[in-house]
């Protein structure tokens, strides 16, 4: 049985368009685009990934310590400092709207909005570096596309500028040599129909684990205006 890496991850990025579209057309991305709330969404985003990326940091030194070979130790170090990266840009965030490091540690996790980053920790401990890197590729598609929307949301309606939104937009695109060492990794588990559709079972929860947190992020963001009217 022979399948081709590549292939594979442009068919499921293709079924996935719907989820990508659903995600950046939502409520949270609509309302920032129309202008329609403060910044307390913007908060919660903010503390939020916070918390997102600590555990992703954790997941990827996990990740790292799974590698098989000198790739696989190349790909998930290069995220490892991106991830690092995405903190030091996000603190950048957090201080435009007035959000300490300090506000940052102290803020409380919302459950259901983590629940995708430990959905991928329960990949560093079951899954393999292939099966993981899957996870990874159609998982991006959906945050990228939100972060972009919200973004330039963020500049036309809010007076933020490209600085303040280097975390949204440094990692929006991810590059054709991540891409291609990612499907080096994903070709190893390629071997047969079962595998294949554990790959797929694999990168659906991916994926809709991501449209659970933006769906979160709406539904939070109400429940705190409402509160801080009341």
């Amino acid at each position: 049985m022979k399948i081709n890496a590549k292939e594979f991850v442009q068919s499921l990025l293709k079924e996935n368009e719907k989820y990508v579209t659903d995600l950046i057309n939502g409520n949270f991305v609509k309302g920032y685009e129309n202008k329609k709330f403060d910044l307390t969404g913007i908060r919660l985003f903010i503390e939020s990934h916070y918390h997102l990326v600590n555990i992703d940091i954790g997941n990827l030194a996990t990740y790292l310590a799974k590698a098989r070979d000198y790739l696989e130790i190349e790909f998930f170090l290069l995220m490892v400092n991106a991830e690092k990266l995405m903190l030091d840009t996000l603190i950048i965030l957090g201080k435009r709207i007035g959000l300490t490091l300090e506000d940052l540690e102290a803020s409380k996790p919302v459950p259901i909005i983590i629940s995708r980053s430990n959905y991928f920790s329960r990949l560093a401990l079951y899954s393999t570096p292939g099966e993981i890197a899957l996870a990874i590729l159609l998982n991006f598609p959906l945050w990228a596309g939100g972060a972009r929307k919200l973004s330039k949301a963020l500049k036309k309606n809010y007076g933020l500028n490209n600085k303040d939104t280097d975390f949204l937009d440094r990692f929006s695109k991810a590059t054709e040599g991540f891409n291609n060492m990612a499907y080096t990794i994903i070709q190893k588990e390629l071997t047969d129909e079962t595998q294949l559709v554990k790959m797929k079972e694999i990168g659906r929860l991916a994926v809709e684990y991501e449209t659970i947190v933006w769906k979160e992020y709406y539904t939070e963001t109400m429940r705190r205006i409402k509160k801080n009217k009341s």
